[in-house]
């Protein structure tokens, strides 16, 4: 695992730490920094509420925090993890690759889930990754540019997207901190809470059309708070079209590998279209039976023919394949990392 996913990420940071010295903003947008956990000297627009709804807990707890270890076992998890990954991810692309025209990122998906298949309970906390899978999540945000979830998650968990559990980046350098990657929010109703963590890091909050009054009041504030928020075109449904969004990181941004961490209705609309290429999948599986909750993938497959989901029937063909599977335990969870084969 080498570092040139960060270099263009470094080249930003170069450019935006030379906008703010000038009090200019990069490419039109506001200076404020988004790496290194710097918050935007901005408050919050007046009479701001967060949006909330019934939702459930992801599984990391909203405010973990792992117990301090000793630096010599702390560091024999990162070898592991970022062992594994080296393996698994590929090396940054070279000047070839680079003039093929690759239209969007590298994209990796991955989530945790219980042995019966559920990531959440509504209603609950559920910590469903060990200290050792937990450090395995961190140095794969490391190694990737930017990090993805959809709005959903954010509303939940108010995750701070962050390299925390990691004191390094990925090799040859190993770059200490680490960077973290860029939050890239789908919202489509611009629900994004203006105090949310990731909002100290200049996230790119993405977002459909609209010409409602309410929703471009709220643009304004979310860009005033730091956001840089992108309209990208919806599909059939309403819904951010995940594979033109990829190829805008790409393309407008300079993003050239992405880490998609949920939640349940990004994991399934990641892996049934067609039109989202991923790349690597990686699953962590805790030995834990949660019985009922979230499932990571319920509804993905079945047919469009008229009745109940439970009289639809799966169309199996249709169903992303796996290849190159390989399992390696880290702590007492089994993680799983595959390349996706969608049919045609």
């Amino acid at each position: 695992m080498g570092d040139g996913w960060h270099t263009q990420t470094r080249r930003f940071e170069t450019q935006e730490r030379a906008a703010v010295a000038s009090g200019q903003g990069l490419n039109g947008e506001s200076p404020a920094a988004w790496h290194r956990g710097r918050r935007a000297s901005r408050t919050p627009a007046p009479g701001r509420t967060q949006s909330r709804r019934a939702c459930g807990a992801t599984s990391q707890l909203r405010h973990l925090q792992l117990a301090p270890m000793a630096d010599n076992e702390q560091a024999a998890l990162e070898d592991a993890a970022f062992g594994f990954l080296g393996r698994h991810l590929p090396q940054p692309w070279d000047a070839a690759q680079a003039a093929a025209g690759r239209a969007a990122p590298f994209t990796t998906l991955t989530y945790a889930q219980s042995l019966d298949g559920f990531i959440a309970r509504p209603g609950q906390q559920v910590a469903l990754s060990s200290r050792a899978s937990m450090v395995l999540t961190h140095a794969l945000r490391a190694s990737h540019d930017a990090i993805l979830v959809g709005i959903g998650t954010l509303l939940c968990d108010n995750p701070s997207l962050s390299t925390r559990f990691v004191t390094r980046g990925p090799p040859p350098h190993h770059a200490s901190p680490p960077s973290h990657p860029r939050p890239v929010i789908l919202d489509s109703k611009l629900q994004c809470p203006l105090s949310c963590k990731a909002m100290d890091r200049r996230p790119l909050v993405l977002t459909v059309e609209s010409t409602d009054a309410q929703t471009l009041e709220r643009r304004l504030a979310l860009t005033e708070r730091g956001a840089v928020v992108v309209t990208v075109p919806h599909n059939a449904q309403g819904r951010i079209d995940i594979a033109a969004a990829l190829a805008m990181l790409r393309s407008r941004h300079g993003i050239r590998s992405v880490m998609i961490e949920g939640g349940s209705q990004v994991i399934r609309e990641c892996l049934s279209s067609q039109a989202v290429a991923i790349d690597r999948l990686i699953v962590t599986v805790a030995p834990m039976l949660l019985g009922s909750g979230v499932h990571a993938l319920a509804g993905m497959g079945m047919s469009s023919d008229a009745g109940p989901p439970s009289a639809q029937r799966a169309d199996h063909a249709d169903m992303p394949r796996l290849a190159d599977v390989v399992y390696e335990q880290f702590g007492r969870d089994m993680v799983m990392a595959a390349s996706v084969v969608k049919t045609a």
